[in-house]
């Protein structure tokens, strides 16, 4: 399974803009992988990025993402 953004950051799929957004910089403030840090934000606080991610996920994963 790939790397799932949503546990890296400990939020939900339904996680509003500030809570990605805060849970994004206490992340990025332990993390040491700058690329997996840009890669997150590049992600989840795009909201088109962040669309297309959360259907992957759907699509890839529905037991685990259903709607």
């Amino acid at each position: 399974m790939m790397t799932d953004y949503y546990v890296l950051l400990g939020v939900g799929m339904d996680a509003k803009p500030q809570e990605l957004q805060a849970a994004f910089e206490r992340y990025a403030s332990k993390a040491t992988n700058p690329e997996e840090i840009k890669a997150i934000k590049e992600t989840l606080l795009n909201p088109a990025s962040k669309a297309n991610y959360d259907l992957f996920l759907r699509q890839n994963y529905p037991s685990r993402y259903a709607k």
